[in-house]
């Protein structure tokens, strides 16, 4: 009994130190706030409001999850589980369903070094490498370097659309959803079960 008075007695002084430093936060961001400039005030209001929409739309705005359905191989197998046929899927494309830990690790490691190198660190749009590829394409003055993240990939193998900037805009905003929606271990999987070969 007097344990678990001592432990109620103990998480009621840490609740009251939590609340008393959040109280103090609090303080601190209202005054600083008061004390800024009008228009930045009203700067910073609409960036959060936009920030919000814009995290409600990607939540809101349905994905086409047919899309990440796409036609698989038939396989055909011998009694032992061996494989005796394949055929390609309806579009004439070799997909053939597979977990991710049937994927060679070695295989998963080449294609995030190869196509994405930052995917575990990036949300979904990589800025370095749309900057990079924009630079690229006004070198050349042609298209060559799209600056796509595995995951704006599979949007755009979701939704095959003409290459232009405001399809890439759409790409984008699909690539935030898919990450907000999956982990990365997910996406690989999609990736490797939708990318035709």
């Amino acid at each position: 009994m007097k344990l678990a008075r001592r432990i109620q007695e103990s998480c009621v002084k840490g609740a009251g130190f939590v609340g008393d430093r959040l109280k103090a936060l609090l303080r601190k961001l209202y005054t600083r706030w008061a004390r800024m400039n009008p228009r930045l005030q009203k700067g910073l209001g609409v960036f959060l409001l936009l920030l919000i929409l814009f995290e409600l739309a990607i939540y809101l705005i349905p994905l086409p999850w047919v899309a990440l359905e796409r036609p698989s191989s038939a396989l055909v197998f011998d009694r032992e589980g061996r494989v005796l046929r394949a055929f390609t899927s309806a579009d004439g494309m070799w997909r053939i369903r597979t977990d991710l830990g049937q994927v060679s690790p070695l295989l998963q490691k080449y294609l995030v070094f190869y196509e994405d190198r930052w995917f575990y660190y990036h949300p979904g749009v990589n800025p370095m490498a749309l900057v990079r590829a924009l630079g690229q394409n006004l070198r050349s003055g042609r298209i060559i370097s799209g600056g796509s993240t595995l995951t704006m990939q599979i949007a755009r193998m979701m939704e095959p659309k003409a290459r232009t900037w405001q399809n890439k805009l759409i790409e984008m905003f699909r690539a935030l959803q898919l990450e907000h929606r999956f982990t990365k271990e997910e996406l690989l999987t999609i990736y490797f079960n939708i990318a035709p070969y």
